[in-house]
């Protein structure tokens, strides 16, 4: 019996030993994954970014652009009720946002003035490009300087932001009382892209993380599992992987360019069909409370044509996997006839000089080409 007993014993021990140096030996992978990954985020913090080398940029004017990714690279978002997300007030040269959350606009300052709204993703907030130089800035510049006309350009744009967040963004604002004369949708990336990431039309992007944080205090088990998924062994491990995916997902993406699923038109259409839908909700509220409404649809260095300079080209070509679904929304989208909605996906297909800092975002010159744009609409309008 005592023999019996010292068995079971040993086993026990053996167990417990296997048990022991296998979790030491995981709290110590997971130590060397979050140093990596601490390493990893110190260099993405550190104000590098690669679009400081795009050709937009004006050779003799790139004295600001590391000063400018640092303070691009410090930005934070908080959440907002109904929207999400908001950036976080912040105070640089080159970068400023106010207590509400919105990026400073060039204005001239004087009071009694036309208020125009502007809504959009990172493309509207200005992503590479200074206050002054953002869409609404120039659109404010343009107006007074050279139009005469008396306006205040407030910038609602907040980085991944789809139209749908724009128009509860802008319910939120009437409801307040603050009734623009003027409202302008700058849309089409990220209604295109969160669909595409997630494979249903009209949701907003990363959607798939408010489910797991709603559910992630529901029970034990979810707890477990989030605890697990955020640590940083799995997350350095998923980026390694998806790294190694890319390939396969360009060279699918390249065979499958000309032989696109019954599903994925579908999901092209109800992109459409959703952006439509949210282009007559916003009419109807701009007849109740009595302002006017503009919609643009927006370019990317995949429309660029055969103009892309070098850098563009590999732009487009770090995107690629995405970029076929994106033409095949332009197609579709150049068939919505309302007389407010301007389709600008092919405006850049005959500019030979750069503008794009990224596959999305153009630098300081495109921004203005696409302000005088509307600005024809708008003078229209307002006059």
């Amino acid at each position: 019996m005592k023999r019996f007993f010292r068995g079971i014993f040993n086993k026990i021990r053996y167990v417990w030993s296997i048990a022991s140096i296998t979790l030491l030996l995981l709290i110590c992978i997971e130590i060397l994954s979050s140093l990596i990954l601490a390493v990893v985020l110190t260099i993405e913090n550190s104000g590098y970014d690669r679009r400081v080398n795009a050709n937009a940029y004006i050779e003799q004017d790139k004295l600001w652009l590391e000063d400018y990714y640092k303070e691009f690279h410090q930005q934070h978002i908080s959440w907002e009720p109904y929207v999400y997300w908001r950036y976080t007030p912040y105070k640089g040269h080159y970068i400023n946002i106010d207590e509400k959350g919105l990026r400073r606009t060039w204005n001239t300052g004087i009071s009694r003035r036309k208020r125009i709204f502007v809504f959009g993703g990172s493309t509207v907030w200005g992503t590479g490009v200074r206050d002054d130089f953002t869409i609404p800035s120039f659109i404010s510049r343009i107006l007074s300087l050279e139009k005469g006309l008396n306006v205040e350009v407030i910038n609602f744009g907040q980085s991944g932001y789809v139209t749908t967040q724009e128009i509860i963004a802008l319910l939120r604002l009437l409801q307040n009382g603050q009734i623009p004369d003027l409202v302008i949708f700058y849309d089409g990336i990220n209604d295109s892209f969160s669909a595409f990431q997630s494979r249903e039309a009209g949701i907003p992007q990363n959607e798939f993380n408010r489910y797991a944080e709603f559910n992630s205090g529901r029970s034990i088990l979810l707890s477990a599992r989030n605890l697990i998924v955020n640590s940083a062994t799995l997350r350095g491990m998923k980026g390694f992987m998806n790294r190694l995916k890319r390939k396969r997902i360009i060279d699918e993406s390249m065979s499958l360019s000309n032989n696109t699923s019954n599903f994925n038109k579908l999901l092209y259409d109800k992109v459409v069909e959703v952006y439509q839908a949210n282009i007559r909700y916003a009419n109807q509220i701009a007849r109740e409370f009595k302002f006017k409404t503009l919609f643009y649809w927006q370019p990317t260095v995949f429309t660029k044509g055969d103009n892309k300079s070098s850098y563009e080209n590999v732009q487009e070509l770090t995107r690629f996997e995405v970029r076929d679904e994106f033409l095949r929304v332009n197609k579709i989208i150049g068939k919505i006839t309302h007389s407010n909605f301007t389709d600008l996906s092919n405006i850049f297909k005959d500019y030979k000089e750069p503008l794009y800092v990224d596959e999305f975002h153009l630098g300081e010159k495109g921004n203005e080409l696409i302000a005088r744009c509307m600005v024809q609409d708008i003078v229209k309008l307002l006059e």
